[in-house]
């Protein structure tokens, strides 16, 4: 499929409806670098690639807080790569409840992202976006947001989001309220981590619709 993001606001419908897992769908972002952009379900091979981007990124998540970037950073050395096998894992054997797709570029693993729905929550929860420093603003995060987006509408919950709201020119901070989210809750800081902020996103329902396709 083809895309062409003249707007970080808009997401084309016909993007969201389309795909089902286990297929690749390759997006060309028409930048100024004409990358093509594959999104596939995340693999096992794909452990160590997203263990470095998460580590990579994990101090533009929380500037500010240095000792809670260490103590994150740490955890993610130490634990970090059990824990995404336990992501992709749980992502391949149940994609009704749990989603994990990468991004790539020529093959290169350069984005990911996460996002569950529990059969005991009334909500979907996105988990995680991240990019290859090396591959921002050209299209990858949009791509991954499209393919996330049509795997929770068949869900037909309200989607949930907590960030840090400790940077508030943040690319999290401020994406997500032009994708449609709203503030509805803050959580207040303490010794150990920054404050966050939890917003929330109404996407119309895909359910009982003639000619959905079945969830990712």
């Amino acid at each position: 499929m083809v895309y062409t993001f003249e707007s970080f606001d808009i997401i084309p419908p016909m993007a969201i409806e389309s795909g089902t897992s286990g297929q690749e769908h390759t997006s060309r972002i028409e930048d100024t670098l004409k990358s093509i952009i594959v999104t596939r379900s995340a693999q096992l091979e794909d452990i160590e690639a997203i263990q470095a981007i998460s580590i990579d990124r994990q101090a533009d998540v929380t500037p500010g807080y240095p000792e809670y970037i260490a103590m994150q950073v740490h955890r993610l050395r130490m634990h970090g790569l059990e824990r995404k096998r336990m992501l992709i894992e749980r992502a391949l054997s149940d994609p009704e409840h749990y989603f994990m797709q990468v991004a790539l570029v020529e093959g290169k693993v350069v984005g990911y992202t996460t996002a569950e729905a529990l059969p005991d929550d009334k909500f979907t929860w996105w988990r995680g976006l991240r990019v290859d420093k090396d591959y921002e603003a050209r299209g990858v995060a949009r791509a991954l947001e499209i393919e996330r987006r049509a795997w929770a509408q068949k869900k037909g919950r309200p989607v949930r989001v907590r960030i840090p709201s400790s940077n508030t020119s943040s690319l999290a901070f401020i994406g997500h309220p032009k994708y449609g989210f709203k503030p509805i809750a803050s959580e207040a800081p303490t010794a150990e981590r920054p404050p966050f902020i939890i917003m929330e996103l109404h996407l119309p329902s895909l359910q009982g619709k003639a000619g959905s396709q079945p969830g990712h």
